[in-house]
């Protein structure tokens, strides 16, 4: 009995573990030479890029023992507060180059070589492709982003979406798009569109191509390698003091909502989301300010308000501008007098005579019409907050400009500085060439000619 049961206990290891046994030892040996071959990470750490953390890690090659600097981004936005997250990630980042699963050249490809040679002695299942369209992971990406963006960006990301990036990138699998193909689009749409837009559109599809890295179907984002023409610095219109005069009597022509807008947006220099979000609760007579802290926009067909503004530095205080606080007390006292006021007083400043609160984009096209109605020189609302800040500018410093504006960062307030600057410069060198023309010795020569 012993001596027969001992070859049926060999055949059965044999048809049935063997290749269990052998698939063990290979991914055993495997796990050793990339072990052995892989790079050995010396420092690694984390940093602000435009707004993004972003990993960098200085690796030894263990073939030439050079230094390797290899940097990734980890798709997660520091005014998020992600900071903890970001060092996670960076923890793994380390942990997958150590493994070998991060192509460096040339270990990479002999590490690849070495593990690729195990591989062809293992007989093991292949694993099946991920052959998931593009479209999934921006769907992804978007829905993400409602947790943490505002309603009216998360708008504008998915009309991008939808119009233009999923017709020509969704259908593509996640695991064929490539560089050029990003790459291409962009070229493509910086034809017909702004540089400023295309950089939004790289948002959408670099945020798609992070939610793949970070599910481990693609090893990085190759969409940080995407180039652009140079961003165009816009500069914004501004009225002078007498064009400002004649659009605030041609509001005032116009009467309610408008003309309440209009005062908003060019003495206390309020956003549009900002004026139309402003309560009597927010207007406070006694102390003499307004508090900005409630908004109000335009979310696809629907009309959303929201107690935060769009930066914490534009929940601001604004005191009163002494020429407006007598018509905001007429305002108020209108309101009071029709039944439009509730007992909270969080009804809306700028609004429709009858109580109806005003649809944000109608401030704009109200503004546009009465422009042209009254052949005032055209620009946009929002250049109403230029207007403000262009005039303030040369009589206030610029932080006291960036608060009152609301700018969270002061490079944007310096920027009205440095376009007042080229025109004072004009000015200044006009001067000065009037003073030398009569000091020079040429200027001299040239005035006795002509005396």
């Amino acid at each position: 009995m012993y001596t027969k049961a001992q070859p049926q206990t060999l055949d059965f290891m044999s048809q049935t573990n063997y290749n269990d046994i052998m698939a063990y030892v290979g991914a055993f040996v495997k796990e050793v030479i990339i072990k052995n071959m892989a790079p050995k990470v010396l420092r690694a750490s984390i940093y602000d890029d435009g707004g993004i953390w972003r990993m960098k890690a200085v690796i030894e090659d263990p073939d030439t023992k050079k230094q390797i600097t290899k940097t990734r981004s980890t798709g997660l936005y520091v005014k998020d507060h992600t900071k903890r997250k970001a060092q996670k990630a960076l923890e793994k980042y380390v942990q997958d180059i150590e493994n070998g699963e991060v192509e460096l050249k040339p270990t990479s490809k002999a590490v690849r070589r070495a593990a690729e040679a195990v591989d062809d002695n293992v007989n093991e299942p292949e694993e099946e492709e991920n052959s998931a369209p593009f479209s999934e992971y921006v769907e992804k990406f978007l829905l993400k982003k409602e947790k943490s963006l505002r309603p009216d960006t998360v708008c504008e990301y998915k009309r991008i979406a939808e119009k233009h990036v999923l017709p020509a990138l969704g259908d593509i699998p996640i695991t064929e798009l490539c560089l050029a193909d990003v790459q291409k689009y962009c070229d493509d749409k910086s034809e017909v569109l702004s540089v400023n837009t295309v950089h939004k559109h790289h948002v959408v599809i670099s945020g798609a191509v992070m939610e793949a890295v970070r599910e481990g179907i693609l090893s990085v984002d190759f969409t940080d390698y995407v180039e652009f023409q140079r961003m165009q610095k816009f500069t914004g219109t501004s009225y002078t003091e007498e064009q400002l005069a004649d659009l605030l009597d041609a509001a005032y022509q116009e009467g309610e909502p408008i003309y309440s807008a209009i005062v908003l947006a060019s003495a206390y220099a309020l956003r549009r989301s900002e004026i139309a979000g402003l309560r009597w609760c927010d207007v406070n007579f006694d102390e003499g300010y307004i508090h900005v802290c409630n908004t109000v926009v335009r979310v696809g067909a629907d009309i959303v308000e929201e107690e935060q503004t769009k930066t914490k530095a534009s929940n601001r205080i604004i005191p009163f501008v002494g020429g407006t606080v007598e018509y905001f007390r007429n305002l108020f006292e209108t309101h009071k007098a029709n039944g439009l006021l509730t007992d909270d007083l969080r009804t809306k400043v700028c609004r429709w005579p009858d109580g109806h609160n005003i649809d944000p984009t109608y401030i704009s096209k109200r503004s546009r019409i009465m422009m042209k109605k009254y052949g005032l020189e055209h620009i946009r609302l929002h250049d109403l907050r230029h207007t403000a800040a262009t005039l303030l500018a040369r009589r206030v410093p610029p932080k006291q400009v960036q608060a009152f504006l609301g700018h969270s960062d002061i490079s944007t307030t310096l920027n009205i500085y440095t376009h007042l600057l080229d025109s004072d410069k004009l000015q200044t060198s006009d001067t000065m060439n009037s003073i030398m023309s009569g000091i020079l010795p040429s200027g001299r020569r040239q005035i006795a000619q002509n005396t």
